[in-house]
């Protein structure tokens, strides 16, 4: 006897809920190793100094203790924090303007060479940082900022995934909006400025929250170029209570310390991800990989 179509609905449907079921496991899974570590820090910094390398390990403190935090509040990290923030939210908004009027450049203008251009933008990805050290050191020489924060700022703002994200987003909004701004008198940068723009609200957040997570965490040329605690950023500072580099006294207090650290570090760029998450969101969903 043939299956009715109601048995075979019936075994979609299971087969639906299986696939599921199986990807909110997977999930879950990859969830879980995240967090742990993540949390592991946390406690880690919230114990007393005794209850760090025990064995076998202690996760739940027995008293919640901030003398690591306290130690670490020791130093200035006030200046460290606003600069790690000057620095993030100018290259932040740069990164914006610069990455959205290239991206549109790209997704709506004709000339010479455009996909040549963008190509060649997606092959950046594959180069290192370390392989630009040397020559940004010296322009930033040449330029007399070696010691400023704007020789921080300045090589973050050309990210190519930026311009990326931007090209994809501006293809998915209907070319129909902007003929008809073209209709009413609108020019080029009328149409950017006011058409296009106030749609790309989601792309701008996904650019800002990517591009503020990795300028405040950035480590390796922040540290090249900041000389003195007026230029040293939050990450090259609290790497100091890292326990790697202490010698073997209390190196058991150094390793709290370090928790405290890291625990400092992450809270900015969490705090703009929690608020920020929607839109962030939206524009994965909406934007795909259209081409």
């Amino acid at each position: 006897m043939m299956a009715g179509p109601g048995v075979n609905m019936l075994a979609t449907r299971r087969g639906e809920r299986a696939i599921r079921l199986t990807i909110v496991a997977i999930g879950l899974l990859f969830t879980v190793l995240w967090f742990v570590p993540l949390l592991w820090v946390i406690l880690t910094s919230l114990k007393p100094t005794g209850e760090i390398l025990t064995n076998p390990p202690q996760w739940i403190p027995s008293e919640i203790s901030f003398e690591h935090y306290e130690k670490v509040l020791e130093k200035p990290i006030g200046q460290w924090t606003i600069n790690s923030l000057y620095i993030s939210i100018v290259s932040t908004f740069l990164t914006i303007v610069l990455g959205a009027a290239a991206g549109y450049a790209f997704a709506r203008l004709r000339f010479f060479g455009r996909n040549f251009l963008f190509w060649l933008v997606l092959a950046s990805f594959m180069m290192p940082f370390e392989v630009m050290l040397i020559p940004l050191y010296r322009m930033m020489g040449d330029f007399g900022l070696v010691g400023n924060r704007w020789s921080i700022i300045l090589p973050s703002v050309a990210g190519p995934f930026s311009v990326y994200l931007f090209r994809q987003f501006f293809l998915s909004i209907p070319r129909e909006l902007e003929d008809a701004a073209a209709i009413d008198g609108a020019g080029l940068w009328a149409r950017f400025l006011l058409v296009v723009l106030p749609l790309s609200i989601p792309a701008c957040v996904s650019v800002g929250i990517l591009a503020f997570a990795e300028n405040f965490n950035q480590y390796l040329w922040p540290l090249i170029m900041s000389t003195s605690d007026s230029v040293r950023t939050l990450p090259v500072g609290l790497n100091q209570f890292s326990p790697s580099l202490q010698g073997s006294t209390n190196i058991t207090q150094y390793y709290g310390m370090g928790a405290a650290a890291v625990t400092m570090l992450i809270i900015p760029s969490l705090i703009v991800f929690l608020i920020l998450q929607r839109f962030f969101m939206d524009n994965v969903i909406t934007s795909g990989m259209k081409g």
